[in-house]
């Protein structure tokens, strides 16, 4: 497999940075993957808090949970900073995939030009 398509195809499908990380970038494939990693752990704390909130608030009358009232309290639990996250982790995803691809494209350059005898 060319190494452009194996470093997108492990950033973009399996973990940001494990692309760099096996084209023998392993500082830059490390950072990503951590930064990719506290970043997920931020998301899911907070969604688990905003969960635990909106179950401490909800009612249960005569043995039923009213439906509409959790659709309302999730509408309003999301933030606009909770769309800035997910977004700023999505772009931040797409753009180690792109240097992932050309960082393998400028391997498979290299590995394609004929080494020179002097």
């Amino acid at each position: 497999m060319k190494n452009a398509l194996k470093g997108v195809l492990l950033s973009a499908l399996v973990l940001p940075g494990l692309g760099q990380f096996v084209l023998k970038r392993r500082l830059r494939g490390t950072l990503v993957m951590l930064a990719f990693l506290a970043l997920l752990g931020i998301m899911t704390i907070q969604a688990i808090n905003k969960a635990l909130a909106i179950v401490g608030n909800m009612t249960i009358e005569a043995g039923q949970v009213d439906v509409n009232g959790i659709t309302d309290a999730v509408r309003q639990a999301t933030t606009g900073s909770d769309t800035l996250l997910s977004v700023l982790v999505l772009v931040g995803w797409l753009v180690v995939s792109v240097d992932a691809y050309l960082l393998g494209k400028k391997l498979d350059h290299q590995e394609q030009e004929p080494t020179k005898v002097v």
